[in-house]
């Protein structure tokens, strides 16, 4: 890339996770959001943050600007279920992403270690670290720090008021939009579980519910949880990784994908609970990231165990190894200097 080039950043939409996706990924880049026709008139590299946002576009692109001589980058979150799937959709999607594989000037990178599923390789020219691996701040992680030492501090009574309920016990936390996807039946089976086992752990979730889950919470609250069924602000999400000994990463086995709670936890150092067998399973195993990997019938079971402590140290050490692999990458099938990361 020539000196001076911006990168050309693009997604169609800034739901959910994509907006800090967006401004992170401006900031390490230097780069500038790209409208649908930048990417057929500007000479620039372009990144794709989303490939499953728009595949067919990705593809049209991609093989456009190949024929001018284009660097064309793309992040495949769900590469799964394009290796498993038999569908027409799916078995297109796979031979497609085989043939820009092809061509030098197009990247699909996922955001998984290969290692973490080795058939990725057919699909895929290589990976990153997803960036809620490796996303948070300087700042953040003081306030982190400040929190966990001293819960007072908060700008919220949230970690106050959770260790003054869970008193001796530890805490495990839910974090997000709570569903069925995210393991929220299980959730709350397994708080009635261990109330039942005498297990030390006191059940909290943050974010607001599905409207399908309200017998869910009802039961949940009755059992004895802290439901703080709401938004929740930037300090507040902090606050609670702060008050947490382990994070719920017990997903449903339909959702099984990169996640931003688990790698808010794996940054902060918090021990986090897996699905048996899951890619964040593997991410854990193939990265010495601390956790409990369990089914829904082992999960009792294992919280009965030691825990691995809080280890922030660890976790700030971690993000910064993935941030130096994955920036290392960017820039490579970029050609974008060095010194343009933030």
């Amino acid at each position: 890339m020539a000196k001076g080039e911006e990168v050309l950043i693009f997604s169609r939409s800034e739901d959910g996770h994509r907006a800090q996706y967006f401004q992170f990924a401006m900031g390490i880049l230097g780069g500038c959001r790209a409208r649908a026709g930048d990417l057929f008139f500007r000479m620039e590299p372009a990144l794709f943050l989303m490939v499953e946002e728009g595949f067919l576009f990705y593809v049209v692109a991609c093989l456009w600007r190949s024929a001018l001589g284009r660097r064309t980058v793309g992040l495949l979150f769900r590469p799964k279920p394009v290796l498993e799937g038999g569908s027409l959709r799916l078995s297109f999607k796979r031979c497609a992403l085989k043939l820009l594989k092809r061509i030098p000037s197009v990247r699909t990178l996922t955001i998984l270690p290969f290692a973490t599923l080795p058939e990725m390789a057919e699909i895929a020219d290589g990976w990153i670290y997803d960036f809620q691996l490796w996303d948070l701040t300087d700042e953040d992680h003081r306030y982190y720090e400040k929190i966990r030492q001293n819960p007072g501090e908060a700008i919220s009574q949230l970690p106050a008021s959770l260790r003054f309920r869970a008193g001796s016990q530890r805490v495990l936390s839910a974090f997000g939009p709570q569903d069925l996807h995210k393991g929220f039946d299980l959730f709350v089976d397994t708080l009635a579980g261990s109330k039942r086992a005498g297990l030390p752990f006191h059940f909290v979730f943050g974010g607001k519910s599905g409207i399908g889950c309200i017998g869910l919470v009802s039961r949940f609250e009755r059992s004895g949880g802290s439901a703080i069924d709401r938004w929740l602000s930037e300090e507040e999400w902090i606050e609670l990784y702060a008050a947490s000994d382990l994070v719920w990463c017990l997903y449903a086995p339909g959702y099984d994908q990169a996640s931003g709670v688990l790698g808010r936890a794996v940054q902060f150092g918090v021990p986090v609970l897996v699905r048996e067998g899951s890619l964040s399973h593997r991410l854990c195993e193939t990265e010495g990231i601390p956790h409990l990997a369990a089914t829904a019938e082992s999960v009792s079971a294992l919280l009965a165990r030691d825990l691995s402590a809080v280890d922030h140290r660890r976790g700030k050490a971690l993000a910064g190894r993935f941030a130096e692999t994955s920036l290392t990458t960017l820039h490579e099938v970029l050609g974008a200097p060095r010194d343009r990361a933030a």
